[in-house]
């Protein structure tokens, strides 16, 4: 299950463009929010999405640890069991995760998938009735899902967190764990923070080398390597990762755009140079910023020791290519926690 899920598994109509609690059309012409003279909200939300378990690496960075500041004005849709909703801004002041993040929007007032999209709300309900529960003292979460091709607004229960309004000061807190075995999160995955879609390289084989980077990784099942390079404005990146041995690799990787999201992904684009196992290539277009690039051994694989590949970025500028992580294991981590603590202060 994806975190999404907690916000829109409940919405019934795919395609309208409704912001009432319901997530279907709503008739109702009144968009007074209900605001009690509120004209503007600030505020800031840390949010954090840890896994825990044996599988932790030694460093034991967090996917997600940010820092959110945001600012709003009343929304002009309707929320007639609101006592407010605002639209707001968000911006991200402080990220110490490991760059691979996925924002989603109605959670984090900033968003870097392609899942939501403006407007994102932020709101209080002392009582509301939602696909036949009434919630009290709940946060109100709402944005664009491109899922559901409307506005999405939902309170959020209290079994996932808490909502105060005291005066004109506002708080909230959401935390969900999941620990299903048949659910996972890697520390960098390929699905829950796509930037676009698809993400999915075409290419028929391997792109010329340039900027070599020779490196080794255990026959193990989702062992990875993390690297960092940079983007050049306009700029075009010529991926390929190779084996350079007679090793019985399986190897692909996913890259991640400076805003954290996944910008692309190469996957048994043709046969590796060594053995008969699948490799990858990728040609990306680039803005300037720092990339990561999470190279990854994906079969089971039962024979020990390490063996060796070749990374090659070909492009026009110096990529300045540098390894951040070696052999990390990138399979399940379980159970994982998002965190979210905001604080608001309304005017």
């Amino acid at each position: 299950m994806r975190w999404l899920l907690v916000l829109v598994a409940a919405c019934d109509g795919k395609g309208d463009d409704s912001a009432g609690p319901t997530g279907e059309a709503d008739t109702d012409t009144d968009t007074d929010t209900d605001v009690d003279g509120w004209t503007s909200i600030e505020g800031t939300l840390t949010y954090e999405l840890r896994g825990y378990g044996d599988d932790l690496p030694e460093d034991g960075r967090a996917v997600c640890d940010a820092t959110i500041e945001f600012t709003g004005t009343p929304y002009a849709g309707p929320c007639p069991e609101c006592d407010f909703l605002f639209e707001v801004t968000g911006t991200v002041v402080l990220d110490d995760g490991n760059g691979a993040c996925p924002f989603l929007g109605p959670l984090s007032a900033y968003d870097n998938t392609w899942l939501y999209d403006d407007p994102f709300l932020i709101g209080f309900a002392s009582e509301m009735s939602y696909d036949g529960r009434t919630y009290v003292d709940a946060f109100v979460a709402g944005a664009y899902s491109t899922y559901y091709d409307g506005i999405v607004v939902q309170p959020i229960s209290s079994d996932y967190g808490t909502a105060t309004l005291t005066g004109k000061s506002f708080a909230w807190t959401f935390s969900q764990t999941k620990g299903d075995p048949n659910w996972d999160f890697p520390l960098y995955s390929y699905y829950y923070a796509q930037c676009r879609y698809p993400v999915f390289s075409d290419a028929l084989g391997p792109y010329a080398p340039g900027n070599t980077t020779y490196e080794t990784l255990p026959c193990e099942e989702a062992r990875a390597d993390v690297f960092s390079f940079r983007g050049a404005e306009g700029g075009t990146a010529y991926i390929t990762v190779d084996t350079s041995d007679e090793a019985p690799l399986n190897l692909g990787f996913i890259v991640y755009s400076p805003e954290q999201c996944v910008d692309g992904i190469g996957f048994g684009n043709f046969v590796c140079s060594n053995g008969e196992r699948g490799c990858a290539s990728l040609a990306l277009d680039t803005v300037a910023g720092d990339y990561l690039l999470v190279v990854q051994q994906y079969d089971i694989c039962h024979l020990g020791g390490d063996f060796d590949y070749r990374l090659d970025i070909d492009a026009a500028w110096d990529p300045k290519v540098s390894q951040l992580r070696d052999d990390v294991y990138n399979g399940r981590l379980r159970p994982a926690t998002l965190e979210i603590t905001g604080t608001a202060t309304l005017k």
